[in-house]
């Protein structure tokens, strides 16, 4: 195997049928330019003796390594891709709309990216739609007193005393409406960036649920 230089892959196992690097292409063709043998070749570059005629047949056909493949282009370019997702980053709260009228400029095609496009491109890079989290925003001395709470019972032995939690929930009237989504990773949906603000109205016909266990 070549040795490791700069920037390049850690490890220089290849995996069982899989694509050869540049670097390996660029020893096939070297190699085979000075007239050494396949074996050797194949050798040197760690693949196939099969590997390497496949390599130099595509080499004195059509003068390059590697074919463009079938199928579908990428509608978007790893470029493009970056800049969706810095501008989700920068607006947690955008719609599927807005960003794709953003990304059209952005994309190979003339069509504008799909809703389904958008999911699972961001999807990969850890970004899911959720429904935000419509609280009334703690004060920074209410917030400290609750990771003081927090950070005192943290590693507290829950399972040696006995120990009732208890939780309420208040439905009030028209607390329906349109309810606003954010992207966030799979545990940020709480986070202050991602919650809608309540600002409290008054006193409204409501009814409230307590429970303990």
């Amino acid at each position: 195997m070549p040795e490791r230089s700069i920037l390049s892959e850690i490890s220089g196992n290849r995996v069982k049928n899989g694509e050869l690097s540049i670097g390996q292409r660029q020893i096939i063709i070297d190699m085979a330019l000075r007239g050494a043998k396949r074996q050797y070749i194949a050798d040197l570059a760690g693949c196939s003796r099969s590997a390497v005629t496949r390599t130099l047949q595509r080499w004195n056909q059509h003068s390059t390594t590697s074919l463009q493949r079938s199928g579908r282009p990428k509608i978007a370019s790893p470029h493009a891709e970056r800049i969706l997702y810095r501008s989700v980053q920068k607006n947690l709260k955008v719609t599927y709309k807005e960003l794709a009228q953003s990304a059209a400029a952005y994309m190979t095609t003339q069509r504008t990216p799909s809703r389904t496009f958008l999911y699972y491109l961001l999807k990969r890079r850890g970004l899911i739609k959720v429904r935000s989290p419509r609280k009334t925003l703690l004060e920074p001395i209410h917030a400290r007193k609750r990771r003081v709470f927090a950070h005192k019972y943290r590693y507290w032995q829950w399972h040696r005393r006995p120990v009732r939690f208890s939780d309420e929930c208040s439905v009030k009237q028209a607390s329906g409406g349109e309810r606003e989504w954010s992207f966030t990773g799979v545990f940020g949906k709480f986070d202050k960036p991602c919650i809608t603000e309540v600002v409290p109205k008054g006193k409204q016909l409501s009814q409230m649920v307590w429970g303990s266990i």
